[in-house]
């Protein structure tokens, strides 16, 4: 800096001045382009809070995958599963529970009953799924807790597909469109009683048959 004040021929009255202005110079970049971003950490840093919180949750969930499939397995083995006619009804109370203590808004849901597939694509023949198309309005936190409250219960509820994911109106909530999943056994088939046969008539001019008896 003294040296490039050398070469300027400046004198120390000159020296003070240019100084002065490029201090001057520099508070006012920071005043235009640093200081009004300082409001913006205290945001950034909650953002950050709730995306860890959001991941850890995440992470949590994973690592009970065994457990889960463990507990499923149970459950099938000791015929927990639930009859078709009522599984239906019992996912709709099971999704308008959670909804209710996640804060999640419910607009509509529709049932439907489809056989369910293995990994290979083929029909099983011990299971249904009970399909769940369910319509709703919530913040992001909100729906993560509800899709945390679908799991974490004995209801073994899965999310099988999101559509139309957006914005409400209002810019400040998310709408989507959930298609929820729950398998349950199939019913028994009541095996139908085979009709009693009647004795066959006599045809006339027989006698009927004797036994033979031992002389006296």
């Amino acid at each position: 800096m003294t040296a490039w004040f050398d070469r300027m021929n400046l004198q120390p009255q000159e020296r003070r001045m240019v100084l002065g202005a490029m201090v001057v110079m520099a508070l006012l970049v920071n005043y235009w382009f640093v200081w009004p971003y300082f409001q913006e950490y205290s945001e950034v840093s909650k953002g950050l809070d709730e995306t860890q919180r959001i991941q850890g949750r995440y992470l949590s969930e994973t690592t009970k995958t065994n457990a889960y499939l463990v507990k499923l397995r149970d459950l099938q083995s000791r015929g927990g599963q639930v009859a078709s006619d009522d599984a239906a009804n019992q996912l709709q109370q099971t999704i308008n529970k959670a909804a209710a203590s996640a804060g999640v808004q419910i607009n509509s849901m529709i049932p439907s009953t489809v056989s369910a597939r293995g990994a290979n694509g083929q029909t099983n023949q011990f299971f249904d799924d009970i399909q769940v198309t369910v319509s709703m309005v919530s913040g992001e936190p909100e729906l993560v807790d509800f899709l945390y409250e679908l799991g974490a219960g004995d209801s073994m509820v899965r999310v099988r597909d999101v559509s139309n994911l957006r914005l409400d109106p209002s810019q400040t909530k998310l709408q989507a469109t959930l298609t929820l999943v729950a398998s349950v056994q199939k019913k028994a088939p009541v095996p139908v009683a085979k009709p009693a046969t009647a004795p066959k008539p006599a045809v006339p001019g027989t006698r009927p048959a004797t036994t033979n008896r031992p002389p006296k």
